[in-house]
C-alpha cells in the first residue's frame, strides 16, 4: 500500500511544479488571472498567483514530510484536501458567478484538469489510507 501512495504522492508534486511553472510562464491562461487582473492592476493578480503558489509549496512540504516521517499523515492528508478542494473551487468562481465563460479557453480548461489530476490523485490516497 505504501508504494501506491507514495507514487501517487510523487505525482502530486509533478503535477503541482508543472502547474507553478506553467502559471508564472503564463499567467494569462489562468481563470482567477483573468478575473484579478480585471479588479486590480495586474502586479497584484501576479503576487496573489505567487502567494497561492507559496501556499501550495509549503501544503506539499508538510504532506510529503508527513508522509516521510509517518507523523499525522491521514490529518496532513485531509488537510491537503481541504485546501486543494478550496483552491479548485476558487477558479472556479469567476466562472459561476460572473458567468466568464467567454474567457475559458482551452488552457484554461488544461489548468483546470490539472488541479482535478491533482484531487483525485489525494482522494484516492485517502481512501488507500482509511482501507488500512
Amino acid at each position: 500500500m505504501r508504494p501506491r501512495i507514495l507514487k501517487r504522492c510523487i505525482l502530486i508534486v509533478l503535477i503541482f511544479a508543472i502547474r507553478a511553472v506553467a502559471v508564472t510562464y503564463y499567467p494569462e491562461y489562468l481563470l482567477l488571472n483573468a478575473f484579478y487582473e480585471r479588479l486590480f492592476d495586474p502586479d497584484a493578480a501576479f503576487n496573489l498567483t505567487q502567494i497561492r503558489l507559496a501556499i501550495a509549496f509549503v501544503g506539499s512540504i508538510i504532506y510529503l514530510y508527513s508522509f516521510f516521517k509517518n507523523v499525522y499523515f491521514r490529518l496532513s492528508n485531509v488537510t491537503v484536501l481541504i485546501v486543494m478542494c478550496s483552491l479548485m473551487w476558487s477558479d472556479f468562481e469567476p466562472l459561476l458567478v460572473l458567468n466568464t465563460f467567454s474567457d475559458l479557453t482551452l488552457p484554461a480548461i488544461g489548468f483546470i484538469a490539472i488541479r482535478f489530476v491533482a484531487v483525485g490523485l489525494l482522494v484516492q490516497n485517502y481512501l488507500d489510507l482509511n482501507r488500512q
